[in-house]
């Protein structure tokens, strides 16, 4: 198994449990207050005028109070930039940033790092026969179930069109290969229950959905190797390999990855329950 206790992926820009000043909500009203402080001080300090403790402290309270509504605003603007507004996942940009903390990571302490390149199978053929809306519902399908099937460490994203990434840290190849497979199962299975839903006073049945996993991981051992740029491009090297098996298969970069596996088994299980 994956081992546990890593930080979360959303770390690398804000702990948490700590509110240090690398957001904006909290250096804004800290520079502000400071600024305003100095303002008000002066004249007194030069023996002209002189400010009560409380005059200054109500101002002080108001620069901050000031400062931390223009940085909350900045700071949702940001995380905004960095969301993808279909799915509500991560987009390209977060995963890039992230990707070099982690291959850092792994590059200093020598853990392992576990990349996977999912593709929507068929995402023009559903938007050509059921409409554009039931692609969307279609990756956002497959976002909820990459949500609920990876660990809080593990960074989900989308990485543009039908494809979606998971970084995930402290993690083997072979790892990451089972939690492929767990998730096109339940993409797969998820997709068969769905119930008909109703447009424009038609009721549409859902397609039953797969997708096509690419993995890989970095290897410490050759620094090379173990750049984002590269990680990425040996997991979709994979991709492809999975592709050219057939939708619904999941294919490892390294020559001992395992044989790819058809969901067929799957589908007979789901069209007995239809």
């Amino acid at each position: 198994m994956p081992a546990q206790g890593t930080e979360p992926w959303h770390a690398v820009f804000i702990d948490p449990a700590v509110m240090h000043l690398g957001t904006s909500r909290w250096s804004y009203p800290l520079f502000a207050a400071a600024a305003c402080l100095v303002a008000l001080s002066l004249p007194s300090i030069v023996g002209r005028t002189a400010s009560t403790p409380f005059f200054l402290t109500v101002a002080a309270a108001t620069a901050a109070l000031a400062g931390y509504l223009l940085g909350a605003r900045e700071d949702g603007l940001r995380a905004l930039a960095m969301l993808d507004p279909l799915t509500g996942l991560p987009n390209r940009r977060s995963v890039e940033s992230t990707l070099k903390h982690e291959v850092a990571r792994a590059h200093r302490e020598g853990t392992p790092l576990a990349v996977v390149l999912i593709e929507l199978d068929e995402l023009r053929e559903i938007n050509d026969r059921h409409g554009h809306p039931a692609g969307d519902r279609a990756l956002a399908a497959v976002a909820d179930a990459l949500k609920h099937g990876c660990r809080p460490t593990d960074l989900v994203a989308r990485w543009g069109g039908d494809e979606f990434v998971v970084v995930a840290p402290c993690t083997t190849e072979s790892d990451a290969h089972a939690l492929a497979e767990r998730i096109a199962s339940t993409v797969h299975l998820r997709s068969a229950a769905r119930r008909p839903v109703v447009e424009l006073g038609e009721q549409l049945k859902p397609p039953v959905l797969s997708i096509s996993a690419g993995v890989c991981d970095a290897d410490v051992t050759h620094p090379n190797a173990l750049r984002p740029d590269a990680l990425i491009a040996t997991a979709e090297r994979a991709l492809i390999a999975a592709k050219g098996a057939g939708k619904g298969n999941v294919r490892s970069a390294t020559a001992e990855a395992r044989t790819a596996r058809p969901r067929g088994t799957l589908k007979l299980v789901a069209s007995r329950g239809s």
